[in-house]
Formats: structure tokens, C-alpha cells, sequence
């Protein structure tokens, strides 16, 4: 969609400095990733169950199915959590804002207090070709090498506020995206009502 390729062109500026919001200046810092993380975690295996907590899959992020699978384990991903999809085709894509069990081909984020989780996610969103391209391995299923986190880097602004701005920003084009998305799949549904109607 046109508001799809908008985003892209401004994650293109924006992370690239080229684009600023006004009040902030500086320069960014260029840090490797393990020296802005606090904890990572891979997830295991779970036992599914008929109710539970929510396992977080790749379906159910990318909203390809409405009922989630239930597991037996306790939630330990929370909303301010990165999820990096770590094992399959897809081995790169990041995800947050989520709450549930990590899925076993994830790896879980935890990120240091002054660094903004949300502006982190759309910076390796802006950089999933380059990941998916650099750092995967495997010649059967392909996964993330386990060098990723002390091998790439992450430029970064300084302040807190101005990555916080940043995040925000996007996550709220996402959300427009979205409704944009519910929109055109509701118009072309009463299409579809309206065409069978007219050939009764």
C-alpha cells in the first residue's frame, strides 16, 4: 500500500539521520547489540493444552490465525520484550508488544533501562533484509548466527527521548496501516455481498 512504502522511505531517513524530529541533535553512538541487552533467552519446547497461556508462534503474531495455540507453561514474554524469530524462512523478523510463552524458534530480548524497546524493534525491522542476507546460517533451516549479538551494531541517538520519539512514531503508522488494511478487506467483503445480491 502507499502508506506501507511511506513507512519504509522514513525508516530509510530517519534511521539513516538524515530526517530528525526538531529539539534533537547529536550524534548517534554505534554500539554492538550484546552491549545494549540485558538478558536473551531462546524458548523450548511447551505442552500444549486445551486452555493455558498463550504460545507465541509466528501465525499468531503475523494475525494468520484467530484461535492461539494454548501451553501449559507460565507467561515469561512481557509487551517490552524484542522477539527475534531465531529458526526458519523467516529467521530475522523481529516482533514486540506481545505477552504470552516464547515460542521455541524465538529468541527473547531484554533490553538495558535507557534504550527504547520500540525504536530498537523498527531499526532491526529496517535492517531485517540485511540480517536475513549477513547473519543466518544453515543449509536446511536456516536460523540467526550465534555471533548476531556481539557482532552487529546498532547506531543509536544518545537520548532516550529521541529513540522513545522515534518508536512511538512508527508504531502508530503501523496502527494506521492496520486499520487501513481492516478497511479495504471490509469494503471488498460488501463487494462480494453486493455482487451475489445482483446476480439472484
Amino acid at each position: 500500500t502507499v502508506l506501507n512504502k511511506k513507512k519504509q522511505s522514513l525508516m530509510q531517513k530517519i534511521f539513516k539521520q538524515e530526517l530528525r524530529f526538531p529539539g534533537f541533535e547529536g550524534e548517534w553512538k554505534k554500539v554492538y547489540m550484546d552491549k545494549i541487552i540485558n538478558e536473551s533467552r531462546k524458548g523450548k519446547k511447551s505442552t500444549v493444552s486445551e486452555e493455558g497461556n498463550t504460545l507465541l508462534t509466528t501465525e499468531f503474531l503475523d494475525k494468520r490465525v484467530a484461535i492461539p495455540t494454548y501451553v501449559l507453561e507460565e507467561n515469561n514474554v512481557c509487551p517490552s520484550d524484542i522477539l527475534i524469530l531465531w529458526d526458519g524462512s523467516q529467521a530475522g523478523k523481529t516482533y514486540t508488544n506481545a505477552c504470552g510463552v516464547l515460542g521455541s524458534t524465538f529468541t527473547k530480548i531484554v533490553l538495558k533501562n535507557n534504550i527504547s524497546p520500540l525504536f530498537v524493534h523498527y531499526y532491526l525491522l529496517m535492517k531485517k533484509k540485511e540480517i536475513q542476507t549477513v547473519w543466518r546460517t544453515g543449509s536446511g533451516i536456516p536460523h540467526v548466527s550465534a555471533t548476531f549479538f556481539k557482532d552487529f551494531k546498532i547506531s543509536i541517538p544518545q537520548s532516550t527521548l529521541e529513540q522513545e520519539r522515534i518508536g512511538k512514531f512508527f508504531s502508530l503508522l503501523d496502527r494506521l496501516i492496520e486499520l487501513q488494511e481492516q478497511k479495504v478487506a471490509l469494503l471488498k467483503q460488501q463487494k462480494q455481498g453486493l455482487l451475489q445480491q445482483m446476480m439472484i
